[in-house]
């Protein structure tokens, strides 16, 4: 079948996207829009290269203009959801995330979305029931098998968590995250011998991925051998300078190492990276 001229100014615009030229995208995306002002999919695209270009005004307009020229597009309610969500307004976020899937149910963007925002109101149970979904339909999806594990351990389902976990092992880049969220499952069954040994080999098989080391150093500091857990937090730290929990257990270490000014630099820290 013959090519719309429509879908070929978006092919090329996410062309431009895909090697980095969102000013390039920009601008097929402009001329797209001026001469197939009804193409929610040009719409849509014209606004998540606003958006990667820091314009929210933009975008937010674009997006409202797929919306208006398709109704039903859950791709554009999720992307004003998303940004609502930047903008920490937590309703209305809702609100966009469960229109998209009004439209869509099965819309992986918004699921994920209105999981993270659940899990973040501590509503753990409402996230398990969308995050199950996410993994449905989406089996190679590594982050939402590790926060539905996450949410399962913290709703006490510790059974349903390692489960979880184990099914992680097998999908590609998963094994460093499921041993890490095993070695929680070990945790909380008091068995910290394990979870040392899962979480110390999750930090070799990712080491970009600090939380195994945070882990490590949870559980040295709980046992009072602060060389360990300083050496574990330290190396964390080079990964992710501004982690507030990272940060917290340095204060804890230095507090309870007699280092009190070290560790009131730390809380201060906290405070100045959360001061919003």
């Amino acid at each position: 079948p013959r090519v719309s001229s429509s879908q070929t100014l978006l092919g090329r615009a996410r062309v431009k996207v895909a090697s980095g030229d969102l000013t390039g995208a920009k601008s097929i995306l402009l001329e797209a829009t001026g001469r197939y002002p009804g193409n929610a999919r040009l719409w849509n695209d014209l606004g998540a290269v606003h958006a990667r270009l820091g314009d929210r005004e933009r975008a937010r307009e674009a997006f409202a203009q797929a919306v208006d020229s398709d109704p039903t597009s859950a791709e554009a309610r999720c992307n004003i959801g998303r940004m609502y969500i930047q903008e920490g307004a937590t309703d209305r976020a809702v609100e966009s995330l469960r229109a998209a899937l009004d439209h869509d149910d099965d819309f992986v963007p918004a699921l994920r979305s209105l999981a993270r925002i659940e899990l973040e109101a501590g509503h753990t149970s409402e996230a398990v029931g969308l995050l199950e979904r996410v993994v449905d339909l989406d089996p190679d999806d590594t982050d939402a098998f590790l926060a539905l594990g996450n949410a399962l351990l913290a709703d006490g389902l510790t059974d349903s968590a390692e489960a979880t976990y184990h099914r992680l092992l097998s999908s590609p880049g998963g094994p460093a995250a499921a041993e890490t969220g095993l070695g929680n499952v070990a945790l909380a069954r008091g068995d910290t011998a394990k979870a040392l040994s899962l979480f110390q080999s999750a930090a070799r098989a990712d080491t970009g991925n600090p939380a195994p080391l945070v882990n490590s150093g949870a559980v040295y500091l709980s046992q009072g051998r602060h060389e360990l857990a300083l050496a574990a937090f330290q190396q964390a730290l080079a990964a992710t300078p501004s982690d507030r929990a990272l940060r917290l257990n340095l204060a804890i270490l230095y507090y309870q190492t007699g280092q009190f000014e070290v560790a009131l630099r730390q809380c201060q820290t906290i405070l100045a990276d959360n001061s919003d």
